[in-house]
């Protein structure tokens, strides 16, 4: 049995593909009226109204039970809820393969979330058992076997081939690598750079600003990575440009839709309270800008962003001068 955490959007889609993929999918959430309406309909009305979810697939609220009889656990719920979930983990000797695809960077430790296992479990389980799936997929799309390519991530040969065959099918590539950080990082950074992707289209600029944008993003994104241990190829593939292309220009990413509503005059509690669900983003912004200081890396789009959700500046302020930085060499 295949356990799954989070009965949200990427949750359920990510548990249908297993469940579709011939394995018993169990997925646990503590919202009763989803867990209810998945076992006696096959539905989750509430994140993916008219989709008819596949006999293998389950739910519970019992988390004791996933994780005693799981032989692997995909994590897909908020990143920052990963702490209280490894907790119970790790109390419960917890020694198989798990599959994380949160996206965020701790606030006050500023540790992805493999670096946080570290904490719970020996290292020479993180470095067997933990794995990062990533890139530029959406639930929405997954869901509908709309064809999507991703990476996963471990320091294990054998985890990554054994996890791979959870998930890859025709319409669900998955790609394998064995920077873990790298894959971690850019899932986590290309959600800042959205809200500003967001923003710029929220003031009516063009695709020829979207697109320099979209560039100088996954330089400040790799500049964090590499003087994190990150491989800089990881960058340029799928969990790194490809993610914030589609992240950035996508009216399906929650974090995009986040720039464009503040820019349009909404506040952040209308846009928040609008999205109805967690834009990982505006929680990463604040942990990215905390590393890029501690790192004393340049991270103008991150800085600027950051001074508009908790600083003083307005977001148009901070588009202007994302958007009128003075000359510099490009690859310095």
């Amino acid at each position: 049995m295949i356990g799954i955490i989070g009965t949200g959007s990427w949750g359920t889609s990510l548990a249908n593909l297993v469940a579709k993929n011939g394995h018993s999918a169990v997925i646990y959430g503590r919202d009763e009226e989803i867990v209810n309406g998945i076992n006696r309909s096959r539905k989750n009305s509430k994140f993916h109204p008219g989709i008819t979810l596949h006999t293998n697939l389950s739910a519970t609220n019992n988390l004791e039970e996933i994780l005693q009889e799981a032989d692997k656990i995909i994590f897909a719920a908020p990143s920052h809820s990963v702490r209280s979930f490894y907790a119970k983990m790790a109390s419960m000797g917890f020694r198989k393969p798990f599959i994380s695809t949160a996206k965020g960077i701790e606030h006050h430790t500023l540790k992805t979330i493999s670096h946080i296992a570290k904490e719970y479990f020996p290292t020479g389980d993180v470095e067997r058992y933990f794995c990062v799936l990533s890139g530029p997929s959406f639930a929405y799309d997954v869901i509908r076997d709309i064809p999507t390519a991703v990476t996963l991530a471990s320091q294990d040969d054998e985890t990554l081939h054994d996890v791979k065959d959870l998930f890859h099918a025709r319409a669900f590539q998955v790609f394998l690598s064995h920077d873990v950080v790298g894959v971690e990082l850019a899932g986590a950074l290309k959600n800042v750079i959205a809200l500003a992707a967001g923003a710029t289209d929220g003031f009516g600029f063009g695709q020829s600003t979207r697109a320099a944008l979209v560039a100088r993003g996954i330089a400040e994104i790799s500049r964090i990575g590499i003087a994190l241990g990150a491989k800089s190829t990881t960058f340029s593939g799928l969990s790194g440009l490809g993610d914030l292309i589609v992240t950035c220009t996508s009216n399906l990413s929650r974090n995009r839709r986040v720039g464009l509503m503040l820019a349009q005059g909404k506040t952040f509690k209308q846009t928040i309270k609008e999205i109805g669900q967690v834009a990982e983003g505006v929680r990463t912004t604040k942990s990215a800008w905390k590393l890029s200081k501690k790192l004393n890396i340049e991270t103008p789009i991150i800085e600027e962003i950051y001074q508009s959700l908790y600083g003083k500046k307005t977001i148009a302020d901070a588009v202007e001068n994302i958007l009128n930085r003075e000359s510099e060499i490009e690859n310095d």
